[in-house]
């Protein structure tokens, strides 16, 4: 025989102070997390423009055969990408010197600043990026000949 007694079920989950719990660790965590996170994403920036601009990287290794070839640096990066329009230049060049003009590009998309001759290489040239922020003649400019140290133009 059948019994109509009603047995009670308990309900299966969590509480809500358990969930506030979880959400606070998983607050916490994330605090110290994300900001580690963003750090670490930045130095990975700053230290692969540091290889960018370096003296042994990819546009310095262009530059340099550019140099072999020609005799002279070019007037500006694009001359690593263009033929000369000039005869007797052009008859010497043997580039492109760079594949991928993306590469003359910093890490934040900016790009590359070069000066030749140089304000600190008078006899070859500067090779350098703004940096993270983006301005010139800023803490974080990163620069061919010390990489992290400030560029200053003659006068400042």
């Amino acid at each position: 025989m059948a019994t109509d007694c009603a047995v009670p079920r308990r309900r299966r989950g969590f509480t809500l102070l358990e969930v506030l719990i979880v959400v606070a660790i998983i607050a916490l965590l994330a605090a110290f997390v994300v900001p580690q996170f963003f750090r670490t994403h930045l130095q990975a920036k700053i230290d692969g423009t540091g290889i960018l601009v370096s003296p042994g990287g990819p546009v310095a290794t262009g530059l340099n055969l550019y140099h072999l070839h020609l005799g002279e640096y070019p007037a500006t990066l694009a001359g690593l990408t263009d033929k000369p329009e000039d005869e007797a230049k052009a008859a010497k060049w043997r580039g492109p010197y760079i594949t991928d003009p993306a590469s003359l590009k910093d890490a934040w998309d900016h790009d590359l600043q070069y000066k030749c001759p140089g304000d600190v290489h008078s006899d070859g040239y500067d090779l350098y990026s703004f940096g993270p922020d983006g301005q010139d003649s800023t803490d974080d400019d990163i620069a061919n000949y010390h990489v992290g140290e400030v560029i200053r133009s003659p006068g400042n």
